[in-house]
């Protein structure tokens, strides 16, 4: 969580939890406890509805309810950044720009952490700012905010970037979806550190990631595709989606394994099957769907796609 210069809650965080985190029933629900006209806020999706709920709350000096509300509605998104110092309870937060040292540090925006166990550097993460110590996860649940990219990371161990890229709701997986398409994940230098994934399965150092590692990669995302289709809770929709991805994955697949591989038949199909997760992940959305497993993969499908454009595009 982030703070503005006034030291209250940063507006863009706000509206992104309610565009993430609640469906338009929770945000009409969330209304009606604030006694707020739920139908006079323009728009009819979750974020134009969100963004002119936290735009009324500023001009009506609302703010502080509304803050109060989501604090009672969604606790776990809400440690004290005010109250928060090392060694006691939770993790400590800061404004971009701001410098973290110790445990359980969580950095937002172009904010830099440094200290060992459990440090999360969380949103656009710019080129130059460093990462250090053991057991750090740059990116965390909430990967990908518009990409993630940081400048060095150095006398580390066991870093992650991009974890947990199997987002839960539907929204969640159309959202983390089409922000890894527009932004990826990037480390420009690695340094004496050992032990370092991007939110996949087969990656050891970002900054040297090869063909190999790509085929791994699109062996495992079919693997888990296949334990997914044959799961009796896919709708008939779903599983169409599956058997297209798969296909397109198995073409994608059979390319690599050749020892020049075409590169354009290979991002074509990688693209192919993620455009098809993703349209599935952003249709659930759209009708407010829970969202079935299928779904989770479309943002790790995005970032295996992302993978093969640095390598071959």
């Amino acid at each position: 969580m982030t703070q503005d210069n006034d030291g209250g809650v940063d507006r863009i965080w706000l509206r992104d939890l309610l565009a993430t985190r609640f469906n338009l029933d929770e945000l009409r629900s969330l209304c009606f406890d604030l006694n707020i006209s739920y139908e006079n806020l323009a728009g009819d999706t979750r974020p134009a509805k969100a963004r002119e709920l936290v735009a009324y709350c500023e001009r009506h000096g609302r703010t502080d309810d509304l803050v109060a509300a989501l604090r009672q509605q969604r606790s776990e998104r809400f440690a004290d950044a005010t109250t928060s110092q090392r060694g006691e309870r939770g993790p400590r937060h800061a404004r971009p720009g701001a410098t973290l040292e110790g445990e359980g540090s969580i950095a937002q925006g172009g904010s830099v952490s440094l200290g060992a166990g459990a440090i999360y550097i969380v949103g656009n993460v710019e080129g130059g700012q460093l990462v250090s110590g053991s057991n750090n996860t740059v990116g965390g649940q909430d990967a990908q905010r518009g990409g993630i990219r940081v400048g060095k990371i150095v006398d580390s161990d066991d870093v992650t970037i991009g974890a947990n890229l199997q987002g839960g709701s539907a929204a969640d997986a159309a959202a983390l979806t089409r922000e890894i398409m527009s932004g990826g994940i990037t480390v420009d230098e690695v340094t004496r550190s050992n032990k370092l994934t991007v939110g996949l399965h087969h990656i050891a150092d970002p900054a040297s990631a090869t063909l190999d590692d790509l085929r791994q990669e699109v062996a495992a995302l079919r693997e888990q595709l296949a334990a997914l289709s044959a799961e009796a809770s896919l709708d008939s929709e779903e599983s169409q989606d599956a058997e297209e991805a798969a296909t397109d994955l198995a073409t994608a697949h059979a390319e690599l394994a050749k020892a020049e591989p075409h590169k354009g038949r290979v991002l074509r199909n990688l693209k192919k099957a993620t455009e098809v997760l993703t349209t599935g992940a952003e249709a659930a959305e759209a009708g407010e769907k829970v969202g079935g497993t299928l779904l989770k993969l479309a943002p790790l499908a995005a970032l295996v796609y992302q993978l093969a454009q640095r390598l071959l595009g």
